[in-house]
């Protein structure tokens, strides 16, 4: 989603109209799934136009406008439960 992000500011900003708004389902690393109750699912957003940021709840609402999300921020839980995740994987085909 961070690349089709990129495109839109890039090469195809002279197909697309300029008040068209992108909409991508983020799907960032949910533990709970009881809508933030844990808040690991937080995931940082920024406002276009002031650069104010905040937090939502993405496992609340997936789908999210693209030039919000912050994406490098939503990288890094992600990366951090990697390993975790390969190795539940090879205790499971195990």
């Amino acid at each position: 989603m961070a690349a089709v992000k990129e495109a839109r500011h890039g090469h195809l900003r002279a197909n697309l109209k300029p008040e068209h708004s992108a909409i991508g389902s983020i799907n960032s690393f949910m533990r709970c799934t009881m809508k933030g109750v844990c808040a690991q699912c937080l995931c940082k957003h920024s406002e276009p136009t002031t650069g104010e940021k905040y937090f939502v709840y993405s496992c609340y609402n997936q789908d999210q406008e693209l030039d919000r999300v912050d994406f490098s921020n939503l990288n890094s839980p992600l990366r951090q439960n990697s390993v975790q995740e390969k190795l539940s994987k090879l205790w499971l085909d195990e």
